[in-house]
Parts: C-alpha cells; sequence; structure tokens
C-alpha cells in the first residue's frame, strides 16, 4: 500500500476529511415512522446526494435518532459494500436520543423524550426512536432487511455498532447552547430577528415591543410543536429550525470540528457569531469564501435514474485516483478550481459516466484566513452568549461545503 492510501485511509473520522451530513436524517417521529421513512428514504435525490459526499469525502458522518438510514444504505450499496463502507470508516453515524420541539406556557425551546410505557407498550419503530443504540440497529436489519441471513446481520449489527456515537451533553449545556444561544443569534441578527417578525404579521400578530421568544404565539400552555419538514409556516417553527441549525453546529464539533453540511442559513448563523464575539466585520464578510466550480461532471442524475448503480460507484470510489482526489480536496485552495477539475474527472474516468453525464456546478464555501489565532480580542466580550464561538477566536476554521449554498430567507 502507497503512502497515500495510508494516509486517506483512517479507522475513525477526523476533521480535516470528514462531513458531518444532516441531509439523510428525516425530522419525523411517532406513529408508523416505518412508513415515514419508507417514503423518506424512497427519494431518488437522497441516493445521489449520498455517493456525491462519498466521492467527496472519505468520512460521512449521519446524524439519527432510530437508525431508519441503516436498511436503506443497505438497499442502495448492497450489504457486501455497505459492511466495507463500516470496516474503512466511511461511513459512521452519530445518535441523538431526543428530539427539538417548543412547548408553551413559557417553556420555548427544549429537547424532550418518551419511555415506555407498560400501559402504552412502544412499537417496535418506538423502540428503534428511543431505545438503546444496539436495539434501535438491531430492529432496523430485522424489519429493514429480512433478507440476510442471522449471522450475516448480527456481523452487520455489530460492524454498525462499531461505527455508531450516541451524541451527549448536560442539559445545562443544551440549555445555554441550544435554547438560549438560539434566542441569542435571533435577536442580535438582523436579518433573523426581522424574518420573525414578519412572520409573526403574517399570523396576525403585531408586536409592539421585541418579541419573547419563549413565549410565541401560536402553542398552548399544555401543547408543543416539534420540527417539521418543508416550508416555514410561523415563527415557533422558524425559531425551532435556527435551533436545529446550532444543533446541526452542535454535532460537527462533538466529533472535532468537521465540514459540515448545514441547514439554509447556517452561514448566516456562523457569520453572526463571530460578529458578535467582536471579530472585525470587514473580516467576517469574508467568512465563508464561495468557491464555485464549473463544468463537473454530475453523477446525480445517472443515479436517480438508476442508469448507473451505487454499487458501481462505490467501486470507483475505493481506486487509488479516487482516494487520491479525496486526499487533495482536504487541502483546496480557492485558486485552484482547474486543479479540482481535472482530479474529479480522473478519479471517475473508470466509468463510461464520463461521455454522457450533464456538467455540474459545485460550490464550496471555505473558511478564509480570518485571523482567528490572533488573541485581538480581549476580555470581557461576552463570548459565551453564543454557541461555539470560542472554537473559532482558537482558530478552528471549518470548511463549510455546501451543495447549494441557498438562503433560508425566501426573499434573499
Amino acid at each position: 500500500m502507497s503512502n497515500t492510501d495510508e494516509d486517506v485511509k483512517s479507522a475513525s473520522p477526523n476533521r480535516h476529511d470528514s462531513i458531518v451530513d444532516s441531509t439523510l436524517h428525516p425530522k419525523h417521529y411517532g406513529a408508523h415512522a416505518d412508513q415515514r421513512n419508507l417514503s423518506f428514504f424512497s427519494q431518488p435525490t437522497l441516493r445521489s446526494h449520498f455517493i456525491s459526499q462519498l466521492l467527496l469525502y472519505e468520512h460521512l458522518i449521519i446524524p439519527t435518532n432510530d437508525f431508519g438510514v441503516v436498511p436503506s444504505l443497505i438497499t442502495w450499496m448492497g450489504a457486501d459494500a455497505f459492511e466495507d463502507a463500516l470496516d474503512c470508516g466511511c461511513i459512521t453515524f452519530l445518535r441523538r436520543r431526543g428530539v427539538l420541539g417548543y412547548l408553551g406556557n413559557g417553556n420555548g425551546i427544549n429537547e424532550f423524550k418518551i419511555a415506555d410505557m407498560p400501559q402504552k407498550p412502544f412499537s417496535w419503530w418506538d423502540k428503534a426512536f428511543w431505545g438503546e443504540l444496539a436495539d434501535a440497529i438491531e430492529l432496523q436489519l430485522i424489519h429493514g432487511q429480512p433478507g440476510p441471513t442471522q449471522n450475516y446481520r448480527n456481523r452487520l449489527l455489530e460492524k454498525t455498532i462499531e461505527r455508531s456515537k450516541s451524541v451527549e451533553y448536560e442539559n445545562e449545556s443544551f440549555i445555554e447552547n441550544i435554547a438560549k444561544g438560539t434566542y441569542t443569534d435571533i435577536r442580535d441578527t438582523p436579518r433573523l430577528g426581522e424574518f420573525l417578525v414578519q412572520l409573526a404579521i403574517s399570523i396576525g400578530v403585531k408586536p409592539a415591543t421585541p418579541l419573547n421568544m419563549a413565549w410565541l404565539p401560536g402553542v398552548t400552555p399544555n401543547s408543543m410543536q416539534v420540527a417539521t419538514e418543508g416550508p416555514i409556516q410561523n415563527p415557533i417553527d422558524f425559531v425551532i429550525r435556527v435551533a436545529e441549525a446550532n444543533m446541526e453546529i452542535f454535532l460537527a464539533e462533538s466529533v472535532g470540528g468537521t465540514d459540515l453540511h448545514a441547514s439554509r442559513g447556517a452561514e448566516v448563523l456562523l457569520q453572526s457569531k463571530l460578529l458578535h464575539a467582536g471579530f472585525p466585520s470587514a473580516k467576517v464578510e469574508g467568512f465563508v469564501q464561495l468557491l464555485t466550480i464549473n463544468s463537473i461532471p454530475d453523477i446525480r442524475p445517472a443515479v436517480e435514474s438508476g442508469s448507473v448503480s451505487i454499487p458501481k460507484l462505490w467501486k470507483v470510489r475505493q481506486g487509488r485516483k479516487a482516494k487520491h482526489f479525496r486526499k487533495w480536496l482536504t487541502t483546496i485552495d480557492a485558486k485552484a478550481a482547474n486543479d479540482f477539475v481535472r482530479l474529479y474527472v480522473e478519479s471517475l474516468e473508470e466509468t463510461s459516466l464520463m461521455e454522457s453525464v450533464p456538467a455540474r456546478i459545485i460550490r464550496f464555501g471555505i473558511t478564509t484566513a480570518l485571523g482567528l489565532v490572533n488573541p485581538l480580542l480581549g476580555g470581557g466580550l461576552g463570548l459565551t452568549d453564543t454557541l461555539f464561538t470560542e472554537k473559532y477566536i482558537r482558530g478552528y476554521r471549518p470548511k463549510l461545503m455546501f451543495n447549494e449554498l441557498a438562503k433560508l430567507f425566501p426573499s434573499a
């Protein structure tokens, strides 16, 4: 094995060649989650997004609550390729045990969990969502992939457990960083605050004073609203979305500060956090520098149409040139667009796709050299009021990858 191969093959993710991607994490829970998962993962765009990320990153880290993604990955890749991906650490999982919600009566953003009750026992999908990590994986394999033999399924179970990590944090940390941090972000970021007010007006609320984000209209004292997919409908929905973005930042930080495929608008949050930490606005303007690269072969239509299989692309992905490309990508420079195109094309040249696939634009958001290690920020600047700002001040400079750097706001 060459030195290059040794460098790119790692038993565990690191922040330089890894990405936490919530695209494969459905925001649903409750009754008939098995059917909800089946509907969610049947989207062809998810298959193409999944393999596209594996072509760009050595390690894909997938957040999950119930491991409903596992049967779909096996279906997409085939059991052997999935096992191979576990063996090389190319796919790993971050297990969340709770769900973000907004509680009435002034409780605001919270994370809630549900326990099994004798009078109302869990269904198997409830056990997968709320139960222990190993039980969740086993239940998904049993019900989602009944074909493999028991011995083979047990082997996949053991390897999936090895590549899974539960996200742990204290309640005080959640309150300060997710709940209060979300309120602070919205309050101190004009674009976020203005959008919240417009949403309130759209449902008939005319705030004469700043909205109290723990007492927003739309939820009764004894009820709760949870995160949903689709367009933002009301102020509470918006606040939950911002909290989810903060949670995604937390997840990336919890595994060492990896790249982040973030929800729409997360770049607004990150820039705002730097500004409110006292960083010079002129430098924050260049916080996310977009690198737009044209004429990249777009394999996604071919995957979505079924004309090329993920197992075939997986074999290409594991080839020497593809590994070299991903190794080079960890040091990509905004001036290296031509090299990017050339190496990406070379990494796929073993397939016949290059003759027929359409061109694609890939946009990378790359943090510029902001001098964050420069201790120009004195004490007393209130760094604790925003989530993980200290990481940026100490020199943590993530490379944020956005497939499309879309905006959170419809009018933007």
